[in-house]
């Protein structure tokens, strides 16, 4: 019964985390594309193309601007 109780637990903890990753991502992701003045999908693509970097996120988005003119 024990290790059973310990895997709950355990679950319970992982679950945890794992909702306070996702709280903690829309949040950055909130004000990122609000700092950066794009939607949340322009964003993610940004990071997808250049990584975590944020100057290299706004530099990729303002290229992209530049080039939509």
């Amino acid at each position: 019964m024990k290790s059973n109780n310990k895997a709950l637990q355990d679950y319970s903890t992982a679950r945890k985390y794992e909702d306070y990753q996702k709280a903690f991502e829309n949040y950055e992701l909130e004000y990122w594309s609000s700092k950066f003045r794009v939607s949340k999908d322009v964003l993610k693509q940004a990071i997808s193309k250049v990584g975590v970097s944020a100057a290299a996120v706004e530099q990729y988005i303002k290229n992209a601007l530049v080039k939509k003119g």
